[in-house]
C-alpha cells in the first residue's frame, strides 16, 4: 500500500474515532448534567481531522491532474517541435520551383488559388530554362494577391480557356477589333488539336 494513502486512512480512522469519542463524551455530560467542554473540544478535533483529510484528499486527486497534464503538454510540445523541424526540413530542400520541378518537363502547368479558385496556366513548350521563372512569376503574383486577370498578359500567352473568357469579356465591351483578334488565336490554337 502507498504511504500516501496509508497515512490518509490513519487520519481517516483517526477522525472517526475522536468525533465518535467526543459525541459519546458530550451526551454522557450532557445527561449527567455535567461540563461539555472535553466532549465538545474532542468533537471538533475529529470534525476537524476529517475535514483535513478531505482536503488533502482533494489536493492529492489535483497535483496527480497537474501532473498528467504537464507530462502531455511536454509531449505534445516534443511532437510539435519535431514538427516543425521535419517541415523546416522540407523546405529546405525546396527551396525555390527549381528543385521542385528537377528535371521534369511538363507539357502543362495549371496552379489553382484555392482562395479564390481562379487558375492560371502556362504551357511548358517553347519555354526552356525560362519555365521556372514564369511558373516563380505566376506563383508570386497569386501569393501577392494578384491574380493572372490582373496582371496584363499577352494573348498569345493566353491558354484556350483565358482565351474563350477574354473573348466574352471583349465582347460584352463591344471591343470587336480585340474580339477579332483572340478570334483568330482561338482557331489558331484549335487546329493542332484537330
Amino acid at each position: 500500500m502507498n504511504l500516501n494513502r496509508f497515512i490518509i486512512f490513519l487520519s481517516t480512522l483517526l477522525g472517526i474515532i475522536l468525533t465518535g469519542a467526543g459525541g459519546y463524551l458530550l451526551a454522557v455530560n450532557l445527561i449527567n448534567h455535567l461540563s461539555i467542554f472535553e466532549g465538545v473540544v474532542i468533537l471538533s478535533l475529529g470534525v476537524t481531522d476529517l475535514l483535513l483529510v478531505t482536503v488533502a484528499s482533494a489536493l492529492e486527486r489535483t497535483i496527480m491532474t497537474f501532473q498528467e497534464i504537464y507530462t502531455t503538454q511536454i509531449e505534445m510540445q516534443i511532437k510539435v517541435q519535431e514538427e516543425i523541424n521535419r517541415q523546416n526540413q522540407l523546405r529546405n530542400n525546396f527551396s525555390d520551383i527549381d528543385s521542385l520541378l528537377n528535371g521534369l518537363t511538363p507539357n502543362d502547368i495549371t496552379i489553382t488559388d484555392l482562395s479564390t479558385g481562379k487558375s492560371s496556366s502556362l504551357s511548358g513548350e517553347g519555354f526552356g530554362d525560362d519555365l521556372s521563372s514564369k511558373i516563380n512569376n505566376m506563383i508570386g503574383n497569386m501569393m501577392s494577391g494578384r491574380t493572372q486577370s490582373s496582371v496584363k498578359k499577352e494573348i498569345s500567352e493566353m491558354s484556350l480557356d483565358e482565351l474563350n473568357s477574354e473573348l466574352k469579356k471583349t465582347l460584352k465591351k463591344e471591343n470587336f477589333e480585340k474580339a477579332a483578334e483572340i478570334k483568330k488565336f482561338i482557331e489558331d490554337k484549335e487546329k493542332p488539336k484537330q
